[in-house]
């Protein structure tokens, strides 16, 4: 992408910034850390076509909910210098923290839990559970919505994508994800092809890959 020149018409030039962002979108991209604060989101409730195979309505968009983060409190006026967390909160009905949820499988089912090395259905529908990425795609309208970012945008050109991550999120292990965490995964995992090579083809445009660079510790830029 970075190098289209100015003899590419405008139709080729759109088409090519399009597929990049719908790669950068579509492909399940993980940082490999569990959605372990979701807000209680109901697993079945506002799913389409749930309802006894019946459509169900689009329900509106998720909210971020800014809370304190050591007591989990959600803060309406911040107080200044205290640590927050955003958390999207569930679009569906709100259900409650625990319980089980049970996943059908096929074949000879799991043969891994980790997203980088699956190349099987199973493994790779159950990492898609376990793992967020930065953005997404909606089930109902097909656009992107924000994951493990909290905002994203896109350069006039179409050329450069920026992603703003939530405040507050944390590894499994309680340590802080930040830019570096996000630079790492796409400069480390994905462009040198760790485990399924298939992620990196997806988002890499005539053999040309994006550039990663910081910005800060919570923001990202995407350089087509």
């Amino acid at each position: 992408m970075s190098k289209l020149t100015a003899s590419l018409n405008s139709v080729l030039q759109w088409r090519a910034c399009a597929s990049q962002f719908l790669a950068l979108a579509l492909v399940p991209v993980y940082l490999l850390i569990v959605s372990h604060k979701s807000l209680g989101a109901n697993h079945t409730a506002g799913l389409p076509g749930t309802a006894g195979g019946t459509s169900t309505k689009c329900p509106p968009p998720a909210r971020l909910v800014v809370v304190a983060a050591k007591s989990g409190a959600t803060l309406l006026d911040p107080v200044a210098n205290e640590p927050v967390a955003e958390f999207w909160q569930a679009r569906g009905e709100t259900g409650k923290f625990g319980g089980a949820l049970t996943v059908a499988t096929f074949g000879t089912g799991l043969k891994t839990f980790n997203p980088w090395v699956a190349v099987d259905e199973q493994s790779d529908g159950v990492a898609m559970l376990l793992f967020d990425p930065l953005i997404d795609v909606d089930p109902w309208t097909g656009k992107p919505v924000c994951k493990l970012a909290r905002s994203y945008s896109v350069s006039p050109d179409g050329l450069e994508y920026t992603f703003v991550l939530r405040k507050g999120l944390l590894w499994s292990d309680g340590f802080p994800i930040n830019a570096d965490d996000v630079v790492f995964t796409f400069d480390k995992l994905v462009k040198e092809g760790f485990g399924n090579k298939s992620k990196r083809d997806t988002i890499a445009v005539d053999d040309d890959y994006p550039i990663v660079r910081k910005i800060d510790d919570l923001t990202v830029r995407f350089r087509t």
